[in-house]
Parts: C-alpha cells; structure tokens; sequence
C-alpha cells in the first residue's frame, strides 16, 4: 500500500489562503474603529460640519493606506503562489 503525503499545491494554495486571511482580519481590525466613528459622526446632528469632515477625511486615508498595504501584501502573497496553469 502506498501512502501519500499532502499534495505539496494544495498545501502552497492552503498557506496562501491563510495568509491572505490573515491580512484582510488584520485590515478589518485597523479600520473597524474609523469606520465606527465615522458611521456615529453621520447620525450625530450635533456634530458640526468641520469636525464631520475632519473624521470623514481621517476614515478615507486610513481606507487607502489599508487597501494599499493589502495590495503589497497580496502581490507578495501571490508572488510565491504556484503556477496554477500548469494544470
């Protein structure tokens, strides 16, 4: 009887779907609290217009510092994927 060992692709697709994971948690934990404020400063009427923009401002930055963070991570990430052509 031959025993086989995991598929080293599946293993390299498993890795890489951990990790990407990994990095969209990590993505959502740094932006959850800004989007938070960001919804409440919406529902506040009290809020001035100045400081609603401020928070806004803050949310769209840390947005875009995220998504570019992610993309670096993903374009490493899937940099050391295998080549799934081949099949």
């Amino acid at each position: 009887m031959e025993v086989h060992g995991p598929d080293p692709e599946s293993s390299a697709i498993l890795a890489i779907a951990r990790r990407l994971r990994c990095a969209s948690a990590q993505r959502e934990r740094f932006l959850h609290p800004l989007r938070d404020r960001f919804d409440r400063s919406e529902r506040d009427p009290r809020l001035m217009p100045e400081r609603r923009d401020q928070i806004a401002t803050a949310f769209v930055l840390a947005t875009y510092r995220a998504d570019h963070v992610y993309e670096d991570y993903l374009d490493r990430t899937l940099g050391t994927a295998p080549d799934l052509d081949r099949r």
